[in-house]
């Protein structure tokens, strides 16, 4: 049996398994307790049908399943129940197009019979129909706001043109599961989306202000323009020049061209406009340093390290402007709160390297020694990664 068409890029059919999410649909039966549920019993004939395909079922051997249940619709076409767990098997055996058919079947005849609102929206999803599977999981997650639902109804959100109304199933999914890739990816779609949608919406409706310059600015500057790019931030500061946020935009286009002191300059002035930002405080500190203005630097490093302790690209700024300052004690703590707060490979590397300098300095050759070796493997680490 072929697999269904891959609609959404996160979702495969197959037996019992609904989502990569993990969530499974074991054993699921509106039988389980009670065998059929209708106004007029079904005959005995119905009813052995109806128990043999469950159990063939439950022995994953749905090609029985499939003909037990098959034979039971054709003789009691009025009951839900046969329907719903007929689509079940067709879903089971990667069959979307026949679930939804068997699906709106039970739900013709009972709409609120139990699982198949799930399951019809699921399976509208993998065939692509996202409009309506968002209308049945809608219904679903009222009934039973699971996570793995919420899932679901996000992703309909988003391909059906309404990822605001995705953006907080998704992220109650990945609450449950922050590192999924799947997860984290569908979110991001959400956000970028919406980031796309609003931008628009300011371009359309004050073309001419600040912020739209700014946003212009923006996209030029993501796409490399530089000039393009400087053009609309000093236009959007001419309209606006209290704007906040569109200095350091401008120094870090500056940084990246290495025109430091034009750099530094911008975010000077960010930084008489919000004191309080953590990050220009950063990136101005670090310019300073690149700029060698070293004591200079200390304060607005501090302001950054003192604001977020964790910012380990703020520590390693700090230790190597206390470490130019001579102050070799402070420098090494510095230092070593990088290398306490997950710092990335070439953080780690080069703060075992100014670690083994220090030591080196206060005439600690065996501790020093032990950071240099760290040094070299990481190094080592390094170059290995970049040759793959």
């Amino acid at each position: 049996m072929k697999r269904p068409r891959d609609a959404v890029g996160a979702l495969r059919a197959g037996p019992v398994c609904l989502s990569v999410l993990g969530f499974f649909l074991a054993a699921f039966s509106p039988f389980s307790s009670q065998p059929l549920r209708s106004q007029t019993p079904p005959g005995p004939e119905v009813v052995a049908h109806v128990k043999a395909g469950l159990q063939a079922r439950r022995e994953q051997r749905y090609a029985d399943a499939r003909r037990e249940l098959e034979a039971a619709v054709k003789l009691a076409p009025r009951i839900a129940e046969i329907h719903l767990n007929l689509g079940l098997v067709y879903h089971e055996q990667a069959e979307p197009e026949l679930a939804v058919g068997a699906l709106g079947k039970a739900l013709a005849l009972k709409p609120e019979v139990k699982g198949a609102r799930m399951l019809m929206g699921f399976n509208l999803l993998a065939l692509g129909r996202f409009g309506p599977a968002a209308e049945h999981l809608e219904k679903a997650y009222q009934e039973d706001p699971t996570p793995q639902i919420g899932y679901w109804l996000g992703l309909s959100y988003l391909n059906s043109g309404r990822p605001r109304e995705a953006i907080p199933r998704l992220e109650e999914a990945l609450e449950e599961q922050p590192e999924n890739a799947d997860l984290l990816y569908y979110a991001a779609r959400a956000y970028s989306a919406v980031s796309a949608q609003l931008r628009l919406t300011l371009l359309r409706t004050a073309p001419e202000s600040a912020r739209a310059r700014q946003a212009t600015g923006d996209d030029h500057a993501l796409n490399g323009r530089m000039d393009q790019a400087i053009v609309e931030y000093e236009a959007a500061l001419e309209r606006t020049p209290q704007a906040v946020g569109i200095h350091r935009a401008l120094g870090d286009l500056y940084r990246e061209a290495s025109r430091l002191e034009d750099a530094a300059r911008h975010y000077e002035l960010e930084l008489r406009l919000a004191p309080g930002d953590l990050e220009t405080n950063y990136r101005y500190g670090s310019v300073l340093l690149l700029l060698g203005r070293s004591e200079d630097a200390l304060g607005y490093l501090r302001a950054a390290v003192d604001g977020d302790p964790t910012n380990t690209e703020a520590l390693f700024g700090l230790g190597k402007a206390l470490f130019d300052q001579s102050d070799l004690g402070a420098a090494e703590n510095a230092f070593r709160e990088v290398l306490a707060n997950r710092p990335t490979l070439q953080q780690a590397m080069s703060s075992h390297y100014e670690i083994a300098r220090i030591l080196r300095r206060r005439d600690m050759p065996e501790a020093a020694a032990e950071h240099l070796n760290a040094f070299r493997k990481l190094r080592g680490q390094l170059i290995r990664a970049d040759q793959k």
